[in-house]
């Protein structure tokens, strides 16, 4: 996943095209989705994406995608629970 964020974040050419990639795993939203989603926003904090998850999450009727979404939302937190799962995010020991 390091490699995935390492490659977005050094080709902002690719953004436009990257966000649709993104809005497309938002409409057809799964677990590994979530992950994926979840790991890079939390940097990227791409306001679009955010966007789409909280409208997406307004009109869902199906209980796994509430929780998908929100999941989503909660990792543009500075503060995001998940993040001590990712070495990348975890604190260091200084």
């Amino acid at each position: 996943m390091d490699d995935l964020l390492d490659r977005i974040l050094s080709h902002d050419e690719c953004r436009d095209y990257t966000i649709k990639k993104f809005e497309q795993m938002l409409d057809e939203i799964d677990w590994d989705c979530v992950v994926i989603l979840q790991f890079c926003m939390h940097t990227l904090k791409w306001p679009t994406i955010k966007e789409k998850a909280a409208a997406l999450l307004a009109v869902t009727d199906k209980i796994n995608a509430e929780r998908w979404y929100r999941h989503v939302l909660e990792s543009f937190d500075d503060n995001w629970p998940d993040r001590d799962l990712w070495e990348r995010y975890a604190p260091s020991d200084l």
